[in-house]
């Protein structure tokens, strides 16, 4: 799968701030098992909403996922 996101991923203020390899992280642990991109997506929205409350950011984010076949 190829996942593409915005910078309202990682521009938090500490201690919520994300690295890349942060984010990579909650790719690879939102990755395992999942069947498809859409439950991928939802997996990472989920630990991005843990980390964060969407409605307590700065700023949007928008999150692409693509399954290769």
């Amino acid at each position: 799968m190829v996942v593409l996101y915005t910078d309202g991923i990682t521009d938090l203020a500490p201690p919520h701030a994300l690295e890349p390899n942060d984010v990579c992280s909650l790719i690879d642990e939102s990755h395992e098992g999942a069947p498809s991109a859409d439950v991928l997506a939802g997996r990472l929205g989920q630990l991005l909403e843990e980390r964060l409350p969407f409605s307590e950011r700065n700023d949007d984010i928008a999150l692409l996922v693509l399954r290769v076949t």
